[in-house]
């Protein structure tokens, strides 16, 4: 048997793209990507759900990153996920900013939303 943090984990990987895969559907079923109404579509039927894959995405991402790196010291394992997730998250939402004075100004959040947005605590707040 191998020792937990060593061995590949190719299946549990792959689930994750399938939940991601279903995030990705839920959202452009909810901007009504596939057109206005879909709620009897099988496309509605498959996706609707798809928030569901949320949790599931971020439950087995943390089981594999702790499987594959159990030895790593704790500050340079939340640096790694810092350093990975953030810059991202930063470019995603001044883009998204820049999206919305061009084109939906009405729907600019609020300072304190963009606050909370930007230290990563959004989901805090329940506007």
């Amino acid at each position: 048997m191998t020792p937990p943090g060593y061995g590949n984990l190719p299946s549990l990987t792959g689930l994750r793209w399938i939940a991601a895969l279903l995030v990705f559907g839920y959202h452009l079923n909810v901007v009504e990507f596939f057109g206005p109404g879909v709620t009897d579509s099988v496309v509605n039927a498959v996706f609707h759900q798809g928030s569901a894959g949320v949790s599931f995405f971020f439950v087995l991402s943390g089981f594999i990153l702790m499987w594959s790196s159990p030895r790593t010291p704790k500050a340079r394992f939340w640096y790694r996920r810092f350093a990975r997730v953030y810059p991202l998250h930063a470019v995603t939402a001044v883009l998204a900013l820049v999206f919305l004075v061009l084109w939906k100004p009405q729907e600019m959040p609020t300072p304190l939303a963009g606050i909370a947005n930007l230290t990563l605590t959004q989901s805090w707040f329940p506007d």
